[in-house]
């Protein structure tokens, strides 16, 4: 995900003092939580985007949506702070993000999801993200899971950017196509 030049430069910034510390660990996962919370809490936006707040209110918000509290001198906590300090609280899910996708890549983790009518079974979960991680030369494949009963059967793959839709509604709609053209 191209998240911009501003996000990406406080990323790689990020990413050399977290690496620094040797908490590049520990801060994956609390910006994994406050990217969830950009994502999913509206008001945080818009507590982080406001014009009228102080940065250190704006930084204890962003603290309490990574599981942080206003005393915590940790890596993460020291990030945030400075973040918000330099006015860019704002911008913070998409620096979470970029720092999330940058790290991800120094691992060779390579997100994956897929999508099927029904839950699936562990088994098959290993054999996809074995394919994927063949497929991608990637180390490690972060597979999600989701069901959607509409694709009737088969399944749909995403790996980055490729998408690959063998799924029985798609199947249908080409033969319909075909049959129309």
């Amino acid at each position: 995900m191209n998240a911009g030049i501003l996000p990406s430069r406080y990323a790689q910034a990020i990413f050399g003092y977290a690496t620094g510390c040797r908490a590049e660990d520990q801060v994956y996962d609390d910006l994994c939580r406050l990217a969830g919370a950009f994502a999913r809490v509206e008001a945080l936006r818009k507590l982080a985007a406001s014009p009228l707040l102080p940065a250190a209110d704006k930084a204890s918000a962003l603290l309490a949506a990574c599981g942080k509290t206003e005393a915590d001198d940790s890596p993460t906590a020291r990030i945030v702070r400075m973040v918000a300090a330099n006015r860019r609280a704002d911008r913070m899910g998409a620096i979470a993000r970029a720092y999330i996708d940058l790290y991800r890549h120094s691992k060779g983790i390579q997100p994956a999801r897929v999508t099927t009518p029904r839950p699936l079974a562990d088994s098959t979960a290993r054999k996809i993200e074995a394919l994927v991680a063949r497929a991608t030369g990637c180390r490690s494949v972060m597979l999600q899971a989701d069901t959607d009963p509409a694709l009737i059967g088969g399944f749909v793959l995403r790996v980055g950017d490729r998408l690959l839709d063998a799924s029985v509604g798609k199947q249908l709609a080409r033969m319909r196509q075909n049959l129309t053209d």
